[in-house]
């Protein structure tokens, strides 16, 4: 009778050891997954300024990337702002942000974007209704191009 309690007292001193060392390892290894550098970095500056009513596009090679606020019911926001950013993901750092009353926005080329305005009321002149509405954008250089700039 001693021997079988000596058993059971040894089964659950082994079996308890066994299930805090097995617990231990598992938290400890989601605390290296909250340690970890995110690759999502943009991520992070998106759901501050935009919670999570965003969109994210890459350029073709992936090294930038332009975050817009994308409301998920567009229906009842007809005109929706365009407020975007544009993220480098290679240094990790914002090189570009807009707010815009309404528009378009979207990648030419790996490094021109497209930004296109809505105009709101147009006058009835008819030399300022043919000008372009909007920019192209080089990432490389940082500067808004010129109406001749963006046919290249």
């Amino acid at each position: 009778m001693i021997y079988f309690r000596y058993i059971i007292v040894r089964n659950t001193f082994f079996f308890l050891s066994i299930f805090l060392l097995l617990n231990s390892c598992s938290s400890s290894n989601k605390a290296t997954d909250k340690i970890k550098p995110d690759q999502s970095t943009y991520k992070k500056i998106a759901e501050e300024k935009f919670d999570t009513n965003y969109k994210a596009e890459f350029n073709k090679d992936s090294t930038y990337i332009i975050v817009f606020y994308y409301p998920k019911n567009k229906l009842m926001t007809l005109n929706p702002p365009l407020n975007f950013f544009v993220y480098n993901n290679s240094t990790k750092k914002v090189i570009f942000q807009d707010n815009l009353a309404n528009g378009k926005i979207r990648w030419k080329n790996n490094y021109q974007f497209i930004v296109s305005t809505i105009p709101g009321i147009v006058k009835g002149n008819d030399a300022e209704n043919v000008q372009m509405f909007g920019y192209t954008y080089d990432v490389i250089s940082r500067r808004k191009l010129s109406d001749h700039d963006k046919n290249k």
